[in-house]
């Protein structure tokens, strides 16, 4: 059976450090570390390469991701929000809410 791309490689430095700024912005690192209980000297080194990030620290960085979604999501229907309390925006939410959840499945495990 054929790994998925991303079980299949590790996670590089460029790929982290795009996550990082979409997530938290220009100095995100630190942020990001304590989100994910790495030290930002850990991450440093990841960005740097004298360290590969292990799929702890991918897991981490997706969980983060993840909760940035759905914090956003719950946003959309801030009161005073152009179509905040709209049908589309609840659908679209709760749309949303789903796959965020589907995301956070864990895989089955292999039967041997």
């Amino acid at each position: 059976m054929v790994k998925d791309k991303m079980e299949a490689e590790s996670l590089s430095p460029d790929s982290i450090k795009k996550i990082g700024r979409a997530i938290g912005g220009t100095h995100w690192q630190a942020d990001v570390a304590r989100d994910i209980d790495y030290s930002k000297s850990m991450i440093t080194r990841v960005l740097n390469g004298t360290r590969t990030a292990d799929s702890l620290f991918a897991d981490g960085l997706r969980d983060v991701m993840l909760t940035k979604i759905e914090n956003v999501t719950a946003l959309l229907g801030a009161n005073g929000l152009s179509g905040a309390n709209s049908p589309t925006t609840k659908k679209a939410q709760a749309m949303i809410r789903e796959a965020v959840a589907l995301l956070r499945q864990k895989p089955a495990k292999k039967r041997t």
